[in-house]
């Protein structure tokens, strides 16, 4: 896929280079970078993605996306943007041709009984004769095949390519466990949700969220994506 079509997804404050090259893959961990990918440098809390560009390049990577930094290569071409977590999502999202887009989305948060619910309401639509995947806590479900799972909610390419893998597997719906620090981190960018589950709020959190408000907020990232027609649930 082209650079220019993937980036016509986000917003851009800058690109320096070509935008015509051909993207092969998209990383934003240095270590997965091969050759014709695209590597996002993720701002992280201990570290920042910008400190592993070169190291993405030397892997193979094309094109990089930013928040900052100069790169000073004829041969790679550096886009700059306001938020790169969010782009990372979007530009997932286009590589693998929108697969939230042509599936039902189930999104389940809250402090405890995400992984309850979860497994309850995929056994409800396998009930109805429809082919549903899970991504969770304890696993990720492509249709009847079962992947170990590295985190509840995973890194928004992992997500979209999971999606991806699920509708070319029949799936018609994805249930999905989504985290407060999955919501906060912008992991779930690009995905469209049409069902959002809110099980309860308890005080776990708090040590990384800081206060009761930045926890909401975070909670509340998942209803505020919601399309037009889309089902929300409160659990009381």
């Amino acid at each position: 896929m082209k650079l220019e079509s993937l980036l016509k997804k986000i917003e851009i404050e800058s690109v320096v280079g070509r935008s015509d090259v051909d993207v092969s893959c998209i990383a934003c961990d240095s270590r997965h970078a091969k050759p014709g990918c695209l590597f996002v440098a993720i701002p992280g809390t201990r570290h920042n993605g910008w400190a592993f560009v070169e190291d993405g390049i030397a892997r193979g990577a094309v094109a990089v996306v930013s928040e900052g930094g100069e790169l000073f290569r004829r041969d790679v071409t550096h886009v700059r943007v306001k938020d790169a977590r969010k782009a990372l999502g979007l530009l997932a999202d286009a590589f693998y041709g929108s697969p939230s887009a042509r599936m039902r989305i189930c999104g389940i948060t809250g402090t405890n009984g995400k992984t309850t619910t979860a497994y309850l309401v995929r056994s409800m639509f396998e009930e109805t004769g429809e082919k549903a995947g899970l991504i969770g806590t304890v696993e990720y479900r492509i249709g009847e095949r079962a992947i170990p799972a590295s985190r509840t909610t995973p890194d928004a390419v992992t997500l979209h390519s999971l999606l991806a893998r699920m509708v070319a597997a029949g799936c018609s719906t994805s249930v999905m466990e989504v985290s407060s620090h999955g919501l906060a981190q912008n992991r779930v960018a690009g995905i469209e949700f049409d069902v959002a589950v809110l099980t309860n709020i308890t005080r776990d959190h708090l040590d990384y969220h800081g206060t009761w408000e930045a926890y909401f907020e975070a909670k509340s990232i998942l209803f505020r994506t919601l399309g037009l027609g889309a089902k929300k649930a409160v659990a009381v």
